[in-house]
C-alpha cells in the first residue's frame, strides 16, 4: 500500500507491508551459516563509527548452537532468506537480548521490531516482566531507537550485578548503557 501521504506516511506503509511478509520463529542448526551472514552484513552499519570493532564481528558456530538448542533465539524470514536474528537468554529473572542483527538490505522495515515482539512474547510465557539488554547510548540506531519502542535506561541504582557485568563485558563500555522493557 502506497500512501498518497507526505513520504513518512508512504515509509509507514511500506514498513507495514514488509513487517506483513516476514515470519519470525525459532532458529534451527541449519540457519547458522545464514545468521553468520546477518552479522557480517549489519556490522557494515558500523563502519566509521566509535564502533568500527564490530565490522566483520561474527559468533562463532559453536556460541550459536548452545542458545539455538535452547530456544533462545528467533530469526526473522522473508520468502526463505533470513533478514535478521535475536539471541537472549534469562538474566536475574527478565530476558535479556544479548545480540540483535539486522541484514543492511532488511534495516529500517521493522525487522528488529518483529524480533523484539517475539522475544516479549515469550518472555511473558516464561513469566518474566522485563526485558532487557545492554547497547551503545551515542548511535541513533541503538539506545535512541530502544527507547522509541519503549525500552528506558536503566539507572545505576538498578543496575543489577548480572546487568552490570554484561555492561562492563562490552567494548566501549563508557558509552553503552543498560536498558529495560517492562511488559
Amino acid at each position: 500500500n502506497v500512501s498518497a501521504h507526505a513520504g513518512g506516511a508512504r515509509r509507514c506503509d511500506a514498513v507495514a507491508d514488509a513487517q506483513a511478509l516476514m515470519q519470525v520463529r525459532r532458529a534451527i542448526r541449519a540457519d547458522i551459516p545464514a545468521i553468520i551472514a546477518v552479522e557480517l552484513s549489519a556490522g557494515q552499519l558500523f563502519a566509521g563509527t566509535h564502533m568500527d570493532w564490530a565490522v566483520g564481528e561474527v559468533s562463532d558456530s559453536d556460541e550459536l548452537l548452545g542458545p539455538i538448542e535452547d530456544g533462545n533465539v528467533w530469526v526473522a524470514e522473508d520468502g526463505g532468506q533470513i533478514a535478521g536474528y535475536l539471541c537472549g537468554e534469562p538474566l536475574d529473572g527478565n530476558f535479556y537480548i544479548e545480540e540483535i542483527s539486522v541484514s543492511s538490505a532488511f534495516q529500517r522495515h521493522g525487522v528488529g521490531r518483529l524480533l523484539i515482539e517475539a522475544a516479549a512474547d515469550e518472555a511473558r510465557r516464561r513469566g518474566c516482566p522485563a526485558l532487557t539488554l545492554t547497547t551503545d547510548r551515542t548511535l541513533p540506531w541503538n539506545a535512541p531507537y530502544y527507547a522509541r519502542i519503549g525500552f528506558r535506561m536503566v539507572s545505576a541504582q538498578e543496575l543489577s550485578a548480572a546487568l552490570a557485568a554484561e555492561l562492563t563485558s562490552k567494548p566501549n563500555a563508557h558509552l553503552r548503557c543498560a536498558m529495560i522493557w517492562l511488559l
